[in-house]
């Protein structure tokens, strides 16, 4: 089973999905915090939602929930932004990584901010920050399971929830 990487939803599901006021969300658009990508489509006719992509819908419950967390909603959508439409050789913009939990870190301390992690069952607690700090201990951050946020705001947006649990299985 697949990402639903095809897939639009509706922007006022989003907005709930996120546990975020429609009228809020939208003024994050406005002020270019959530970016809009090519696969989003704008209003059409009276009346009619706006979709948003597979990946600016990640986008967006990863910033709220950063922004929930005391995050600005500024670097929140930063953050989200490096997991959300940009990936690497282990995984694509937007997916999770196959057997271990994805994890994305905040440190408003560093350099880079945001990070995204492969944190397996056998990783140590030790590995994990040294992943997150590579450089050596910094102030705190802020570590989000991606799969856990999508598989709790999956029935809200109507995503099937297989492909996330599959993720999971060794």
């Amino acid at each position: 089973m697949n990402a639903p990487y095809n897939q639009q939803f509706p922007f006022p599901v989003v907005a709930e999905a996120a546990q975020v006021p429609y009228d809020t969300m939208k003024k994050w658009v406005l002020r270019g915090h959530l970016v809009m990508s090519e696969d989003d489509r704008e209003t059409l006719g009276r009346g009619g939602a706006r979709m948003l992509s597979y990946h600016t819908t990640v986008q967006a419950l990863i910033a709220a929930d950063l922004y929930r967390q005391g995050v600005t909603i500024s670097e929140a959508s930063e953050a989200a932004l490096e997991f959300a439409h940009f990936g690497d050789d282990m995984r694509d913009a937007g997916g999770l990584f196959v057997g271990a939990a994805t994890v994305l870190t905040y440190n408003a301390d560093s350099q880079r901010k945001a990070r995204v992690l492969r944190v397996s069952k056998s990783d140590s607690f030790q590995s994990v920050l040294g992943k997150t700090w590579p450089n050596g201990m910094a102030s705190s951050a802020i570590f989000l399971d991606v799969q856990m946020l999508l598989l709790r705001r999956s029935s809200a947006l109507g995503m099937d929830r297989g492909w996330i649990i599959e993720t999971l299985e060794d």
